[in-house]
């Protein structure tokens, strides 16, 4: 499986660290999980309906903060690649997911990210 971030994402994830929302070892423990297992229930992973032919995964920073990751799901070069494009609060979150339009930032190209 291979794991991708922006640019952006890593920014936002530095300052929810800074800010003791999150620990930098909850989060790696949460991307690990992930890896392993997307499926797995502790991260609580579930599909955001966003746009036609785009698929968003919604997972919680664990344990059970109130801290979640978007992750797309693109096909690049005949791979599918997941893409963790924004990391926040859960009232950010729910913005995010109730207004379509927000969704279209999370989309970017394959080539704008680093592994994770």
């Amino acid at each position: 499986m291979i794991v991708k971030a922006t640019q952006n994402f890593f920014k936002k994830r530095d300052r929810l660290v800074d800010k003791k929302l999150i620990t930098l070892e909850q989060y790696q423990d949460t991307i690990s999980i992930f890896k392993e297992n997307p499926k797995n229930k502790e991260i609580r992973p579930h599909k955001i309906s966003c746009k036609k032919s785009y698929t968003i995964i919604s997972i919680t920073v664990v344990p059970q903060t109130q801290v979640r990751i978007l992750i797309n799901v693109k096909e690049c070069e005949d791979e599918t690649i997941y893409i963790a494009s924004w990391i926040g609060k859960h009232r950010e979150y729910e913005r995010i997911i109730k207004d379509k339009r927000n969704c279209k930032s999370l989309f970017v190209g394959c080539e704008d990210t680093e592994l994770l």
